[in-house]
């Protein structure tokens, strides 16, 4: 599993710089995704794939419900 961690984004960024593609710029988008696919693959490890709404606004959430 951590191989898999190491690898995936070792390998995007190979593919960005390959197309001369500016990392950073995307950098969000690749760790969702990256989340997404890791939780279909290892569910036990990292949850569901679809995230959660909070049921309460964070202001509203006390420090133990936070």
């Amino acid at each position: 599993m951590t191989e898999n961690l190491i690898a995936q984004p070792q390998e995007y960024k190979n593919k960005m710089d390959y197309q001369n593609i500016d990392l950073n710029r995307g950098v969000t988008a690749m760790y969702f995704k990256l989340r997404e696919r890791i939780a279909e693959r290892f569910p036990d490890s990292f949850g569901p794939v679809e995230l959660t709404v909070p049921m309460k606004h964070l202001t509203e959430m006390s420090q133990q419900e936070f």
